[in-house]
């Protein structure tokens, strides 16, 4: 009873030594993908598919669909603390331990997607006869059509990056940022390649990518969205906000702390607001900035958010302060503590809190409609999240060697 008790505790206070900035950064992670997918699922409630999407596109609502960019920051995160902690590895006197290192990763990975796909197996969801691929974590490589719980995709995105991680570290040891910085301008060069081979994919619009169940949305989920490479680039760029930290901080401090500081708050700024707001995800008004939008969208929204992880973690400018206040505020810390498992369970939870607040016949749906499904959800995920916490996360993660 006295563990149980202390996991419970565990996920509502916070240790002294976290880096606070995280847990918000990773609260908001949540949160934005949260929305999004229940924006998504919505799509059911209207019979046809053209009725949703005019429902959908108006603002506030158009803003909903950006927020899937979340999972790009879940992305940042990651490769940010697995870098970082491989840098503090190597620079030991043992170095990289490499069997201790994927011990640890699967320790906080597997017990609980286990779990879930245990579950969502006995629910009755289709495709369980591929659930050894989510095992191996190459789910994302099958087609959409085929894969065992769509949304956790992006769970084997980062085991594969965990994957290659400790050899892109060593491997890049003498000249570490400007070899991140290369993969980095090549993930664009990546994205554009495959995009120019399908035109539907800059001649359609996202949000008719999104919720199309024709070939072209096929094309965007399988070719696209859900490839480790095609959407590398936010992990590299945690990557190099780690180096930046680890080996560089008082050059990053110096900038951070000058002149520059203030164009790299308005361009990062900037960036993340046209990156959430804008039209393209709705209207095509040209199919050549359509393409640079697609190219460009994750990544630019990525860089925009490392800048601000960095602006939070050296908080020592006026800008700095701020972002780390706001970021470093308790009540991100227990969403932060349950965030892998509010991503498994929200799906779930937004089709019951659909049924309890909506029902099946649906006359008309507004705003009000889609955030209170939303909350409900969100809320139902955090409660189960607690308890899988309690019982699977921090008894599996208390194994973990240091």
């Amino acid at each position: 009873m006295l563990g149980l008790k202390d996991n419970f505790f565990a996920i509502f206070i916070r240790p002294e030594k976290n880096d606070k900035p995280i847990d918000g950064l990773r609260a908001l992670a949540i949160l934005m993908v949260a929305f999004f997918h229940t924006l998504f699922l919505t799509t059911g409630a209207f019979e046809d598919e053209s009725d949703f999407i005019r429902f959908a596109s108006d603002f506030p609502l158009s803003f909903g669909w950006h927020l899937d960019m979340g999972v790009d920051l879940f992305f940042i995160l990651s490769g940010f603390l697995i870098t970082r902690y491989l840098i503090v590895k190597q620079q030991s006197d043992k170095g990289i331990v490499f069997g201790r290192y994927f011990y640890n990763r699967l320790l906080r990975i597997v017990p609980l997607y286990v779990f879930v796909l245990a579950l969502v197996a006995l629910m009755g969801l289709p495709n369980s006869e591929y659930f050894w691929a989510n095992l191996l974590f190459i789910n994302n490589f099958l087609s959409i059509e085929n894969m065992f719980i769509t949304w956790s995709w992006s769970v084997s995105v980062e085991m594969q990056y965990y994957l290659v991680a400790p050899l892109l570290v060593v491997l890049a040891a003498r000249f570490p940022l400007r070899i991140l910085l290369g993969l980095f301008v090549l993930s664009f060069f990546i994205r554009a390649w495959v995009i120019s081979a399908d035109e539907t994919l800059y001649t359609t619009t996202y949000l008719d990518m999104l919720v199309t169940e024709q070939q072209v949305g096929h094309a965007f989920w399988d070719n696209l969205y859900v490839n480790f490479y095609t959407r590398f680039g936010p992990l590299l760029l945690g990557g190099i906000c780690a180096y930046l930290m680890v080996l560089h901080k008082a050059k990053t401090e110096q900038v951070f702390n000058s002149i520059w500081v203030w164009p790299l708050w308005l361009g990062s700024m900037a960036l993340l607001y046209f990156m959430l707001t804008n039209s393209f995800v709705k209207a095509i008004d040209s199919e050549a900035l359509n393409f640079v939008y697609m190219v460009v969208a994750k990544n630019s929204f990525a860089l925009a958010a490392s800048i601000v992880l960095l602006f939070s973690m050296l908080n020592h400018s006026l800008i700095g302060r701020g972002f780390y206040t706001f970021l470093s505020a308790r009540i991100w810390f227990p969403i932060s503590q349950t965030s892998y498992a509010i991503y498994f369970f929200h799906i779930l939870f937004i089709f019951v809190s659909f049924k309890v607040l909506i029902g099946k016949k649906v006359l008309d749906l507004h705003m009000g409609d889609i955030i209170s499904i939303y909350l409900l959800a969100v809320f139902l995920s955090f409660l189960l999240g607690i308890l899988t916490f309690i019982l699977i996360e921090r008894p599996f993660l208390k194994l973990k060697m240091k």
